[in-house]
């Protein structure tokens, strides 16, 4: 039962958020808009940015499917970029009424789950010191962030098509090759 009115919360906020800026909207929105009382939304998230957290982890993992491999990385970042634009006036309110640091803070949390993954993966039968492994895996946080946080700060009007091309061409190859220069000794 608490997923279900989770995701109704969710879906809510998706929908609040469709309309108008996070700063507009009130957990008392929410909560007529899912014909529950305050209490429940209080029951289940601390405020609007915990229950817009677990949203976003929440859709991350629905669009991603759980496929997150070194094989599938260019379709899992498409499939995000595609949501995004699928959802344009849900994010663009979300990131106009929120700071830049909220957002590149939480796209770091969904992106860092994904990088690791693919590290661990490709480092595999590789001895490379951890503190190595965490080094590479901000870089290429980082670099996923920035692409996301660019293309939204230009209202999405760029193709995303065009900006992974050029994106995937650079990064494509380079995760082995960098885990390679961090080969313990």
């Amino acid at each position: 039962m608490s997923e279900i009115t989770k995701r109704a919360l969710a879906a809510s906020l998706k929908n609040l958020l469709s309309k108008k800026t996070l700063d507009k909207i009130t957990v008392t929105d929410i909560a007529e808009d899912c014909r529950i009382n305050r209490h429940t939304f209080y029951y289940h998230f601390q405020d609007l940015y915990d229950l817009m957290e677990w949203m976003l982890l929440d859709e991350a993992k629905r669009v991603l499917g759980g496929h997150i491999t070194y094989a599938a990385w260019k379709d899992n970042i498409a499939s995000i970029f595609a949501y995004m634009k699928q959802n344009k006036a849900l994010v663009m309110n979300a990131y106009h009424s929120i700071g830049h640091d909220y957002w590149e803070d939480h796209l770091e949390k969904l992106a860092r789950p994904f990088i690791c993954g693919i590290v661990a993966e490709q480092a595999q039968g590789m001895n490379i010191p951890d503190k190595h492994k965490n080094f590479i895996i901000d870089i290429y946080v980082h670099v996923i962030v920035d692409i996301f946080l660019k293309w939204i700060a230009k209202d999405m009007h760029e193709s995303y098509d065009d900006t992974l091309a050029l994106h995937f061409k650079l990064l494509d190859g380079s995760l082995k090759y960098n885990l390679q220069k961090f080969i313990a000794e």
